[in-house]
């Protein structure tokens, strides 16, 4: 990895920078790249199961709600 600025006539400069010191941009290579883009690939399945369980979740409240609404009616006729 390297580390780069822009300079003032917009030109890329490269900087003795660590990579965790880098406060401008960081060029990697090929392979580099490749890895990263691989440990961050989102198939379907995952979409659904994170959409089935936000969805679970919003219906559950919902069911919860409804009940507690029943009981207070309930609780106010008596």
């Amino acid at each position: 990895m390297a580390c780069f600025v822009i300079d003032s006539s917009n030109q890329l400069q490269l900087t003795n920078d660590s990579d965790q010191d880098c406060s401008s941009y960081v060029l990697i290579d090929s392979l580099q790249y490749q890895n990263m883009v691989l440990t961050v690939q989102v198939d379907p399945l995952e979409i659904a199961g994170v959409f089935g369980w936000a969805f679970g979740t919003v219906i559950f409240f919902w069911y919860i709600g409804a009940q507690i609404g029943v009981a207070k009616s309930l609780i106010r006729k008596t």
